[in-house]
């Protein structure tokens, strides 16, 4: 009897291994997570998402996260490390990929894997601007001035698409009679 009770707890435990955290928990550790990080703290927004990583290792948006405050904390090799496995694990997100090149781009010896990288971003998602600039740079360090202006013009294009959607704010906040720089204080 005992050997079935073992076997239960075992099962509960591969059924829910969020480690005792409720849902709510769990989105409220992130919601601090991303509190802290556009705060600039670095540390706390890394805690943060670990713990609902640990909690939660599906939670892509953590994840994504977690590695970004590594990156910015300049700790590259954790930050690839989980930039790698989100790319094991979705092979589809261009973000993963984008985010993957900028950290090989730091390592003069691996600029070809990098560029790499940004090349498979934009085939799942061509409206990465991060990508595109990179591999303009990348084209205009090797003297290939044309790929690195088709690059650069690229991004510029998907930027303007961009400037079309400030506009449109602009003119909501216009006709409200508040202007973006009140909004923004």
């Amino acid at each position: 009897m005992r050997f079935y009770f073992i076997i239960y707890l075992m099962f509960l435990f591969l059924i829910f291994p969020n480690c005792g955290l409720s849902v709510q928990e769990i989105e409220d550790k992130f919601n601090d997570g991303i509190k802290n990080y556009s705060e600039k703290n670095l540390d706390k927004a890394i805690v943060n998402f670990t713990e609902v990583v640990d909690a939660d290792g599906d939670h892509l948006p953590a994840r994504i996260m977690l590695g970004k405050s590594l990156y910015y904390k300049g700790d590259y090799e954790k930050a690839l490390k989980i930039f790698y496995k989100i790319d094991d694990d979705f092979s589809g997100n261009s973000l993963a990929k984008n985010w993957i090149g900028k950290i090989l781009i730091q390592y003069p010896e691996k600029l070809e894997e990098s560029k790499e990288y940004f090349l498979k971003s934009i085939q799942f998602d061509d409206n990465q601007i991060d990508s595109y600039f990179y591999l303009g740079r990348i084209a205009e360090n090797k003297g290939d001035l044309k790929s690195a202006l088709l690059y650069y013009n690229k991004g510029i294009e998907i930027s303007k698409k961009s400037d079309k959607i400030f506009k449109s704010i602009k003119s909501i906040y216009d006709k409200a009679g508040v202007s973006i720089n009140e909004k923004s204080k």
